[in-house]
């Protein structure tokens, strides 16, 4: 879980946070899995989402992809998250990687 400090008219955030973790047999992707990375920098507002397949050599991996946002885009001036606003921008990279074509080798 991620906790983000934001305050009205603050430009940086006083923690780093960077997670990793790995999905298995997620709808239609592929069995290798998927390994889902969260970055963001220390002092940064600059948040990178990023999907890649848990086995990059296998014939059914995709290309990575990655989003990479400013988090007060997800947060009203009163420093609510907008809950929507962050699943609508998931879901998007989501279908992005869906749509890849796969590697050729």
């Amino acid at each position: 879980m991620l906790n983000f400090l934001y305050q009205k008219g603050a430009s940086n955030f006083r923690f780093e946070a960077e997670t990793s973790f790995v999905l298995y047999a997620i709808g239609s992707f592929n069995s290798t899995g998927l390994i889902v990375t969260s970055k963001l920098p220390r002092f940064s507002d600059m948040y990178t989402l990023t999907i890649a397949s848990a086995d990059p050599q296998s014939i059914s991996a995709k290309p990575p992809v990655e989003l990479t946002k400013s988090v007060t885009k997800w947060f009203t001036e009163d420093g609510v998250l907008v809950e929507g606003l962050f699943w609508k921008d998931v879901e998007g990279l989501i279908n992005e990687y869906a749509k890849e074509s796969k590697k050729s080798k």
